[in-house]
């Protein structure tokens, strides 16, 4: 399997996994009106969501892209954008995560 398409396919299942799930807790009380807590984690994930759902629309939009016009540089140039893009988002959620998560062991 070409290993470029395993993140989108993580991120479309993780994305497709925790829409019920965040569904679910609102409507058993655990929404982002009970704690300050669930505020932040609710405002967290589903931050994450959108930018990772972002980041899929516009993976969908450049492999059609890719299809109609070919690999030319101004294709190219996009891909590459979109793969900065990518990484960054992994870069900063997970420093995010982890701060929000280890501040929260140790207080």
């Amino acid at each position: 399997m070409d290993q470029g398409w395993v993140k989108p396919r993580v991120g479309t299942i993780h994305t497709m996994c925790w829409t019920p799930v965040s569904i679910a807790m609102v409507e058993i009380g655990a929404g982002p009106s009970r704690s300050g807590f669930l505020s932040a984690f609710c405002t967290l994930v589903g931050m994450h969501g959108i930018h990772v759902a972002s980041g899929l629309l516009a993976l969908v939009y450049l492999v059609a892209q890719v299809i109609a016009k070919g690999l030319g540089a101004a294709v190219l140039r996009r891909l590459l954008c979109w793969s900065l893009f990518w990484h960054a988002l992994d870069i900063v959620w997970v420093g995010v995560f982890t701060l929000v998560y280890l501040m929260g062991v140790y207080h």
